[in-house]
């Protein structure tokens, strides 16, 4: 491949995966996303506040039920991974507001990311062990 080809391939992937950040990034806009009615910026992110308190009260609660049905090596996997993924939100969401610093929209963003990546995560882990917790019931 040429030199002038490589550089433009590579320009190519790295538009998309900025392109496919931007997407991402705007949470508070996601079609799934919670408080998406016409409301003022601060009721918006109180909306997103309360949605994200939700959110992690739901995710709490899926995980103690989880912990009922895995014991052992798949317990001890399962809370390193849990502890990691927390570390990502958090930096995740930390990094998402920082492009937003000094703006009134900050808080709102923070927020509106813990609350879809805590709706993610419930999602795959719902993906992974739910077949384990409907045993389990059986």
């Amino acid at each position: 491949m040429s030199l002038v080809r490589h550089i433009c391939a590579g320009g190519l992937l790295v538009a998309l995966a900025c392109s496919l950040a931007t997407a991402r990034a705007q949470h508070m806009n996601a079609k799934d996303a919670p408080c998406r009615g016409p409301m003022s910026g601060a009721d918006e992110t109180s909306c997103f506040v309360a949605a994200s308190k939700k959110r992690d009260q739901e995710l709490n609660e899926f995980y103690k039920q989880i912990t009922k049905v895995v014991e052992g090596e798949d317990l001890t996997q399962l809370r390193a991974a849990q502890r990691v993924w927390l570390q990502f939100r958090d930096a995740s969401c930390s990094a998402e507001k920082a492009l937003y610093e000094g703006g009134s929209a900050q808080p709102m963003v923070y927020y509106a990311c813990l609350e879809a990546e805590t709706r993610y995560r419930i999602t795959d882990l719902k993906l992974t062990y739910g077949w384990r917790i409907e045993k389990f019931r059986q």
